[in-house]
């Protein structure tokens, strides 16, 4: 995937779930979170409102830069995701499994469609 050394997995987990669905992903450094945001606010697939299938960027670090990733997979009556590089306790983004999360929606950067967004 061309990540940059050092990255956290979590991206890496989510270009390897959607690549396997289908859905579009980075063409460099897919294997970063940031690269996630910038790609998905460049290409027209930002948004602030969650759906299932969609991916999920949080700021843990409170910075606008997204630093963790997963996927929505309910969205009522909770937020949910799956989340990879995590922990069973907490929020931790540099964890060793993947797991199901309430998602934290305070750190919530936005949502990444699969596809294109229509205006």
């Amino acid at each position: 995937m061309g990540s940059p050394l050092g990255s956290y997995w979590c991206a890496a987990a989510l270009a390897a779930w959607w690549r396997e669905a289908g859905a579009g992903i980075p063409s460099t450094a897919a294997g970063a979170c940031e690269t996630w945001h910038q790609w998905a606010r460049a290409a027209g697939r930002f948004t602030t409102t969650p759906a299932e299938g969609y991916a999920v960027l949080y700021s843990f670090a409170g910075n606008g830069h997204a630093d963790h990733c997963g996927v929505i997979v309910r969205v009522a009556p909770i937020l949910l995701s799956v989340e990879g590089n995590t922990s069973l306790a907490g929020y931790s983004r540099n964890g060793v499994l993947v797991d199901l999360k309430l998602t934290t929606t305070a750190n919530v950067l936005g949502y990444i469609s699969p596809v294109l967004l229509t205006s």
